[in-house]
């Protein structure tokens, strides 16, 4: 691991010049740069880039909105997905002062709540 991230330290302007000129499709820049998909090189390259921690700047925001998101979602428990929407927040009404279930209700509700597919999101 310590190869790859001296790797991409070399390469960094390249690769931004690559891909801010190129706009190349994911899949090439998975096989061109495939350490850009490992998880700790995510976090470095978005700490170059932005002088952010990636993980402390999303549960951060994830932490301010998720209340704001859980109230939107007891107003929206009607439609074709107010059923799952109503298991998730009986589960949030079980544990709501636990923040892995604040936060899990929050990212849960939001998928349901766009009707997107889940199925592929989440890693187990």
């Amino acid at each position: 691991m310590v190869q790859i991230k001296e790797h991409m330290k070399r390469t960094f302007a390249l690769r931004r010049e690559e891909i801010v000129a190129t706009s190349p499709p994911v899949t090439a820049l998975k096989e061109r740069w495939p350490g850009l998909f490992h998880e700790s090189q995510l976090y470095s390259e978005f700490l170059w880039i932005t002088n952010e921690n990636l993980p402390h700047l999303f549960y951060g925001s994830l932490d301010k909105y998720a209340p704001k998101l859980i109230e939107l979602y007891k107003k929206k428990r009607s439609g074709p997905w107010g059923e799952k929407m109503e298991q998730l927040l009986t589960v949030y009404e079980q544990e709501k002062n636990d923040i892995n279930v604040i936060r899990t209700v929050a990212l849960s509700g939001l998928i349901i709540h766009l009707k997107e597919d889940s199925s592929n999101l989440f890693r187990i």
